[in-house]
């Protein structure tokens, strides 16, 4: 068991779950009953020689992903769907951009949701004859943790120009809002949040 073959959804079940463990012991229990899909209380009956073998299975959860996209493929299967890299950014449906602003405030719980506006299924334009439920669950069920964590890392630099313009539209309303603005408590919140969207935006982040 890698990052290769553990999928995106066990690995979010992972680092949501062992938060709620107050030891060592029981998080690696948890961790071995989402890895290999077992009751906790059958991992907390087996043998201890069994239990140290998939534990150690687990070690490599303690090292970082490999997020670098080693070869750009024309198409991707999952889940019996051929799927399509949508790479044309700055061509991307109005419908495509909004959801996509939306679920890249929330990157970090929403990984699958962005995917799902890049990948598409072939035949298909975005969310246009296809359930694109499926599409976030087939993202979130089968593909690996290496698999999205390289896409995301690389659609998201892809789209960089694109999150540029969103931070540039919040700096845009920002400033007109706080020239209405009269109550100077408030405007100085406003004022302290455009430095900061305009400290990202000097590095390109979101």
């Amino acid at each position: 068991m890698d990052y290769t073959t553990l999928t995106y959804k066990k690995y979010r079940d992972i680092h949501n779950n062992i938060l709620y463990f107050d030891n060592d012991l029981d998080r690696t229990t948890e961790i071995i009953s989402i890895v290999y899909d077992l009751e906790f209380e059958d991992v907390e009956n087996m043998p201890i020689t069994e239990y140290r073998k998939l534990a150690q299975s687990c070690e490599f959860l303690k090292y970082p992903v490999d997020n670098k996209l080693k070869k750009i493929f024309n198409t991707l299967n999952i889940n019996g769907t051929d799927y399509t890299l949508f790479t044309d950014i700055e061509n991307m449906k109005v419908s495509q951009y909004i959801d996509f602003s939306n679920y890249i405030k929330n990157a970090d719980d929403k990984i699958p949701e962005i995917l799902s506006c890049f990948l598409i299924p072939v035949g298909h334009t975005y969310n246009d004859g296809y359930d694109i439920k499926k599409t976030i669950n087939d993202i979130n069920e089968y593909l690996s943790v290496q698999e999205v964590m390289q896409l995301s890392a690389f659609f998201l630099l892809l789209s960089q120009s694109l999150i540029k313009g969103i931070i540039k539209t919040k700096i845009g309303k920002l400033k007109r809002l706080m020239r209405k603005e009269k109550d100077r408590t408030i405007k100085e919140e406003m004022k302290k949040r455009i430095e900061v969207l305009e400290s990202q935006l000097s590095i390109g982040l979101p």
